[in-house]
């Protein structure tokens, strides 16, 4: 089992003594995992990633993202003494969020801005799955 959790607070300043220039903070953030060796040939692994919701953002127009939970799923079997075979399936519920850097995205943009590149692109991906070949010389 593994385990991680970040959180930032703070203030930021062009220079000592100057005054706060806006700014942008990730939310709490956690991942917890969990693996399993079936055999010696043979693992699984499991792996959540936890997003509080955005609290504050450098503009009070910014778009604040919500929290969100995410699940993997990963295997991985010894073909050979030299061979790996890796598979996953990356947000396996095909959860739609935002990741927190979307808070740079204004609530309401310029309509070149809402045409070019609209906040709905921002949205990370939907369920995708992974497959690799690990060779060892």
């Amino acid at each position: 089992m593994t385990a991680s959790a970040a959180w930032q607070k703070g203030r930021q300043r062009a220079e000592a003594g100057a005054e706060e220039t806006p700014h942008n903070l990730a939310p709490l953030t956690g991942v917890v995992g969990l693996a399993w060796d079936a055999t010696p040939d043979l693992s699984f692994e499991v792996i959540g990633t936890f997003a509080s919701r955005v609290k504050e953002t450098a503009e009070e127009d910014d778009f604040k993202p919500a929290g969100y939970g995410v699940i993997d799923a990963f295997a991985s079997w010894n073909l050979t003494e030299t061979a790996v075979l890796n598979l996953g399936v990356q947000n396996l519920f095909d959860k739609r969020y935002f990741d927190a850097n979307a808070v740079s995205y204004g609530v309401n943009p310029s309509p070149a801005v809402a045409a070019q590149n609209p906040l709905e692109l921002q949205t990370a991906p939907g369920r995708f799955f992974t497959a690799s070949i690990d060779m060892r010389f």
